[in-house]
This record gives structure tokens, sequence and C-alpha cells, in this order.
């Protein structure tokens, strides 16, 4: 959920305003120009940003402070995906008041220039983000052309700000100028780059600049978060002079505004609220664990989240009780009024989600402050409020893993109010995510057929996306399940039965899948010999083979663990010449400690072969420089995935 409209108003302009009458800030492109001169490396790339300028003018107008923004850039393209990425411009409109100025073009290899009509420029509406967008066109884009545009857009003011100045495509030069009145002073900090932001005052004026040339392009890459490690610079107004010396928006006053906002409510709405508590069947002598988890419940079951609504009867809690129906926000603050209203104690959580940055205590921008947890001080767990699939103690595997603004309720003369402490999300254990196999197979007496006893326990987050939706299904649309789920590594799947399992561990969701299946898929037939695709009976698994060079490190979703015990009964008549390829042992060490390994073994008993797996991923991240190590336990398990027995007649 997107909280900052706490402190920031949006609006739109409308279509009769767009166009302001008065340029306020000087800015053109140089008229008459042709194309830039690219080196051979330059050129190499299908796409290549020569310029991109980014400048934020803030000023008074009257009583208002509002904010020019100047999106200016220039692209070479080179190949037909390339032009189709860059001849359609988006302008986002949200909190935007006039667009003051809009200019584009291209130039082709031969010096032509096609000038972008303004008559053309669309409106186009996100029904999913309720933001409204202007889109144009660039005619006149061939091979080898620069696409060239501008704009200037007037706005309510931004106190707060993230830009990522490094995306995919590669760039020669990035410039960035914020200028405010001298009264208005901005934090800002650059992140994942070592460059340093300038400061200086002239003419009554603050300006920040900063400058950067040859910014590699970014490339996706797996087990990272590629906007996370990305060049990016946040922005932070901290001081207005002209009305205070204290600094603005800082953590504390975060936890006053977000604490009122969840707390606040009236007698009447407590009153109703006292009504619903009813429903909830709370026995205040249960432990804890089990009070918070059936409160939860109660609350996810009776309550349905509306996303696509921006109604504002879904973020009333009178009005949420009586329908039954809010807004993440809404159901939010019914679930902490509920908890307070019971005497269970617990904290307001506010963090990012780290798949786009990690949150940073250090740095008190409320662009952090963008989801909503709970922290329970006597269980030590976490739940998230508005997530269905998700049950105390498993919140959103990116929510957690770094900071967040933690806030505590407290009493300062009879007045609630909220503190704030910057703590550590830490990321669940391995055991909150397992995939276990436990599977038995026999060949029948023909050497045609394996027949496969295989039991699947998933435990915890894939746990709680399989179970609310196995739970509502028919029994035919279970069954279907089942053979989609088996069948997608085994084509030619045929299940003699099947049964599914539900159950808690740990306070953990388990399921259960026991299916009695035959296949041809893991046998082959080599003159006298049989060949038996023994490591695809752990179905198929990622891999990290790439000849290019690692740009990030590594951060994983979440921790993970995988146990498979798997029995193979040896046909009569056979021996096995290879059984050593079983025996696999890949650790990655830091110090004492293995966070990451992937190791299998096997023992013989008669004709039985018994082989036992355990992968593991135990922490989240691991340093670039260990990247090949890392590596080495993920291709484990892809390699095992490939081990074939032979076996060969006696």
């Amino acid at each position: 959920m997107i909280l900052r409209a706490l402190f920031l108003l949006f609006t739109l302009g409308s279509i009769s305003s767009l166009w302001a009458q008065k340029p306020v800030i000087s800015h053109d492109w140089e008229a008459n120009r042709g194309l830039f001169e690219l080196s051979d490396e330059e050129s190499n790339y299908p796409d290549y940003v020569v310029e991109s300028h980014r400048r934020y003018l803030y000023r008074w107008e009257g009583d208002n402070l509002v904010t020019y923004l100047t999106d200016h850039k220039i692209t070479r393209v080179k190949t037909t995906a390339a032009i189709e990425r860059h001849n359609r411009i988006y302008i986002s409109m949200r909190n935007v008041q006039d667009i003051i100025e809009l200019k584009a073009r291209s130039i082709n290899k031969h010096g032509k220039v096609t000038i972008f009509d303004k008559n053309n420029l669309k409106e186009v509406k996100d029904n999913k983000s309720d933001n409204t967008y202007r889109i144009f066109a660039i005619e006149g884009i061939e091979s080898e052309s620069e696409v060239e545009y501008f704009y200037t857009l007037k706005l309510n003011p931004r106190m707060q700000e993230s830009y990522y100045f490094q995306r995919d495509t590669p760039m020669r030069l990035f410039t960035f100028e914020l200028v405010s009145p001298k009264s208005l002073v901005f934090d800002l900090r650059l992140y994942n780059d070592s460059g340093i932001i300038a400061s200086d005052t002239f003419d009554m004026q603050n300006r920040y600049s900063f400058t950067k040339r040859n910014i590699p392009g970014t490339r996706n890459e797996e087990y990272t978060f590629v906007d996370a490690y990305s060049k990016r610079i946040e922005i932070k107004l901290t001081y207005n002079f002209s009305s205070t010396n204290a600094r603005l928006n800082t953590w504390a006053d975060a936890a006053r505004v977000f604490y009122r906002t969840l707390a606040k409510a009236d007698k009447e709405t407590e009153r109703t609220l006292d009504a619903f508590i009813k429903r909830l069947k709370d026995n205040p002598k249960a432990d804890p664990v089990v009070r918070i988890k059936n409160i939860e419940d109660k609350v996810k079951s009776l309550v349905r989240v509306n996303r696509s609504s921006s109604d504002p009867a879904l973020n009333d809690v009178m009005a949420i009780l009586k329908s039954l129906q809010a807004s993440e926000e809404g159901i939010t603050k019914v679930m902490f009024r509920v908890y307070e209203r019971l005497g269970i104690p617990i904290y307001i959580v506010l963090t990012c989600d780290r798949e786009y940055g990690k949150f940073d205590g250090t740095f008190d921008t409320w662009a952090f402050l963008d989801e909503y947890l709970f922290y329970f001080p006597h269980t030590g767990g976490l739940l998230d409020p508005d997530e269905f699939e998700l049950r105390y103690p498993l919140i959103p595997r990116t929510l957690s893993g770094h900071q967040g603004l933690f806030i505590e309720p407290v009493s300062v003369d009879n007045l609630k109010t909220g503190i704030a402490w910057i703590r550590d999300i830490p990321a669940l254990p391995y055991t909150a995510d397992t995939n276990d196999l436990e599977i038995e197979v026999q060949l029948d007496g023909e050497l045609e057929h394996a027949q496969v006893i295989q039991n699947q326990t998933f435990v915890g987050y894939d746990a709680a996306s399989l179970i609310p939706y196995y739970s509502i299904m028919s029994k035919e649309d279970q069954s279907k399940f089942v053979d989609e789920l088996f069948r997608a590594s085994i084509p030619d799947l045929l299940i003699d039965k099947w049964s599914v399992s539900m159950s808690e561990k740990a306070h953990m969701p388990v399921i259960r899948f026991s299916v009695n299946y035959r296949t041809k898929s893991f046998l082959e037939v080599a003159g006298t010999r049989l060949l038996f695709k023994f490591g695809e009976l752990i179905g198929p698994q990622s891999e990290l083979y790439s000849e290019q060079s690692r740009q990030f490190p590594v951060e994983n979703t979440n921790n993970r663990g995988y146990t498979r015990v798997i029995k193979f009964t040896i046909p009569k008549g056979y021996t096995v010449n290879n059984l050593n390829a079983l025996n696999s042992n890949v650790e990655y060490r830091d110090g004492d400690s293995v966070p990451f390994s992937f190791t299998s073994s096997y023992t013989v008993n008669g004709d039985v072969i018994t082989v036992k797996i355990e992968e593991y991923y135990k922490q989240l991240y691991a340093p670039i420089e260990r990247f090949e190590d890392f590596r080495k336990v993920i291709n484990a398990a892809a390699d095992f995935n490939k081990v074939t027995l032979v076996l060969i007649k006696k």
C-alpha cells in the first residue's frame, strides 16, 4: 500500500489547464544539431542514452510551494526492438498541475528531423493504480536515429522522492540539479554509487547538483533484486526555515502521525468495534499466539479487502464494520484497534519492499514508509494485516531481511501516542519455507514403467499460497489440480490414487500431497542396459550457468530448505554400476557456519538404494565476491537432477 498520502496532497491537472501560459524556467534543446558521435563500444549497444538531465526547481507562488520538474533525454537506437522501446513516451500525471513545456523529435542518420506535434498528445488511465498518463509517439525513428524529448511539469511540492538514474540502457552522461529558495534545505542521498552531491548557495537559492558519466546498463540476474542495487538518489525536504527551525518529517513525527491514523476513534466507533469483537470469540486465557492467530483468521475471513476502489468509506472503521469491505489501510485500522481493544501488546511497523531498495534507518525519509506490519513484543512475531494468504508469523518475503520503523504505543499524561524505534525485521528461518519429498520407486515386471509412491510436503510460504485456494475447490477441481501439479514435471503421469491433508506445525501451515502413479518418463533401454533417470525424481531445478560476469551481490527472496528421501528397488537380475553419482557434497562456508549447502548420499540394504538429500539456504545475502561459491550450491542441485543410474544385467 502507498502511505505517502498521509503527508502529500495529490492532484491531477484537468485537460483544459494542461498547458501553462508562461514558461517559468528556461530550458530548451540545441537547435539544428546533428547526431552525436559515438565510440565503437557505444555504437555496439542496441540502444544507448547519450545524455539524461533531471532538474527540480522549488519556488513559492504566493503562499503555495510548487515544484517544477524537467526531464530531458537523448537516446540512440539501433534495432527494431530498441525503436519499439523508445518511440512512445509516458508522462505520469499524478501530482501534476500543468504541463509547462513538451518537445520531442527524432533525428535519423541522414540528419532528417521529425518534430512531435503536441496535438497528438493522448491521455490514458491505469485502472489498477488509478493514475492518469499523457502518452505520445515519436515519428520518423529508424535504425541509428536519435530520440530526443524534454518536458517541464508543474507539480504539487515533492517533499520526498526516489529517483533511479541507472536502468537497463547504458548512459554516457547524467546530470541532476535541485534548486530551492534559501529557506528550504534538502537532504539528498546517493545509493549504490560512490559519487558526491555538491551543494552551494547563490542568488538567495540553494543548489544541489550531481554529474555521473559512463553508467553501465543493468542486466536481469537471478538471485538478486536489480532495482535495489541500481543507482538512485533519495530526496528529502528537511528544513523550512521560513516557518520553523525544527527538522521536518522525522521518525518521531512519523510515529505520532501513523499511530494517530490507525488508533483514532470516537465513542460510537468504539461501541461498534466492541460489538464486532464479540464475533471473534477471543479467549483472554488462551496462549498469546493462539489469540493473535484467532483474531487474524476471523478478521481476514469476515472483512474483504477491495484493492481496486478508491471509495473513502473503505478507510472508515464504522463503514467497514457495517459493509465488511475495506481498503488495505482500512483493514489495517480495524485489526490494530481490535488488538489494542483486547489488550494484546502490539507495535505498528512501517517498512518498504527490499526488492526496490533497503530501508535505511539513518535517513528519515518517509519514502521508505510504504507497507504496514504488526509486531507483537510478547511473542516476537509479525503479521501482515492486509495479506489474506499469509497468517502469523508469515509476512511477505521481501518485507523482511532489512530494517523498519517500529512504533510503540505509549501513554503520556493520559494521551496515547507512538514513539519510534528503528529495528531489524529478521527473515524467517529456512524451516518457514520447506518442500520435502518421500519417494519409493519400483519397476514393474516388464521393466516398462516406474511405479512411484510419493509424498510431497510443503511447510510455510508455499503451503500458505496453496491452502486457501485448494480448500475451496470442488473435488473435481482438486483432482485436476493434483494432476497438474505432478504432470508439470512428469508428462505421461498416470495417477492410481491420491490424497491431500492439511495441518499446522509450529504455527506454520502444512499441506501434504500423497500420490501413487506410474510413468515411463524415467526409463530408457540401451541394449542390455537400463537407464533410470534418478535425478529427475526431485523435479526441475534452478540453474546458474552464465558466461557473463556478475553485476550484483546475491540476495535471496527468503530462506528455504529441501529434504528428499528416495528409496529405489533394484530390479531382480540387475546391478547398478555408478552408485557414486548419487554422492554430492557442495558447501558454501562462512567461517564456522555453512549458510548454503547441497549434500546427497546413499546406502544400500539388500536390493533397496536409499538416497538422502539435504539442501538449504539459511541466509539471504552473499557478497558478489562469493558468487561463484553460491553458484556451485545452486548448480549442485541442477547437476543432481541430471543423474542417470546405469543398470546392468548380472
